[in-house]
């Protein structure tokens, strides 16, 4: 069976993203992969994980080699899942350190590394993820994560910060319509930060004032666009990627960057803590201007 990228619920964008990564072998070793559907999580889970261990000289995922068709059919003893105990509300600190951490250190069976999927990571309690942590800094050779949660600031910011998050789009189409609004105001938010007035950006967050979900997403794709202008850097290409992300990795500086993706997520804390929007939005405009200017 071949395994085609377009049977999954993810953005024209993503699909080449991955297909790029996935070619010159260069998949992260830490993956979050966020959607409200955990069928349709794992069903890219699976995906990802098959990319990661086939042994077919040419595209991968092949389908057809010996890793692909046991990883499709879930019994890779190289490929192992992780989830809650049967009927607990928490993903917890055991699960973590009593079987976790013990599979991640043990030697590949029959492929060349090892790949880890933590299902339903929402639900890990800070102590299962500040434990997790400790393998994420120091992961073991070969070893590839891919956790699966509904949102991706459901985990801890030092969690996030080691990890590449791969956002599907919703099955819901309203869903889907309000996450392409958020993905095209970060990207012209994104190009006003370069501007030299405030003018451009405070006009582009109106849409903003009264929609907190909006802002969020907003918030989430900025931080994505100021991974990528990190990525465009550290790899010194910038194919396929925005003219936002190209024109951010070649007029900021990788700290600035670096400091950004770290305001986004405080920008987020504040929205979760119900922060008025228009003193938020505001202090958007401020801090990340700043960061540009270093």
């Amino acid at each position: 069976m071949i395994m085609d990228i377009n049977d999954y619920l993810i953005s024209d964008k993503l699909k080449t993203e991955l297909t790029r990564v996935i070619a010159a072998g260069r998949l992260p070793h830490a993956i979050i992969i966020d959607n409200a559907d955990e069928s349709e999580r794992m069903r890219l889970a699976v995906f990802l994980a098959a990319a990661s261990l086939c042994e077919n000289q040419g595209e991968k995922p092949c389908g057809l080699c010996r890793h692909c068709r046991k990883i499709m059919s879930g019994i890779h003893p190289d490929v192992n899942v992780f989830e809650r105990e049967s009927g607990k509300k928490e993903f917890s600190v055991k699960i973590v350190r009593g079987s976790i951490t013990p599979a991640v250190y043990v030697k590949p069976n029959e492929a060349d590394g090892r790949v880890c999927i933590l299902k339903e990571t929402q639900f890990m309690n800070s102590s299962a993820q500040n434990a997790f942590l400790k393998i994420l800094e120091e992961p073991p050779n070969g070893v590839r994560f891919i956790l699966l949660c509904d949102h991706a600031l459901n985990m801890l910011e030092t969690i996030r910060s080691r990890s590449t998050v791969y956002s599907m789009i919703s099955s819901d189409s309203s869903d889907e319509e309000k996450t392409k609004e958020a993905s095209d105001l970060a990207q012209k938010l994104a190009m006003s930060l370069m501007s030299h007035t405030e003018y451009d950006f405070m006009a582009a967050t109106g849409v903003l004032e009264k929609d907190r979900e909006l802002i969020s997403l907003t918030v989430c794709e900025l931080q994505k666009i100021f991974r990528n202008a990190v990525f465009i850097k550290n790899s010194k290409t910038d194919s396929s990627f925005s003219e936002a992300e190209r024109m951010l990795a070649e007029k900021v500086s990788l700290s600035n960057l670096l400091r950004m993706i770290k305001n986004t997520d405080e920008f987020n804390s504040l929205l979760n803590k119900n922060a008025n929007l228009n003193l938020l939005i505001t202090r958007i405009c401020s801090v990340l201007r700043q960061s540009v200017r270093g």
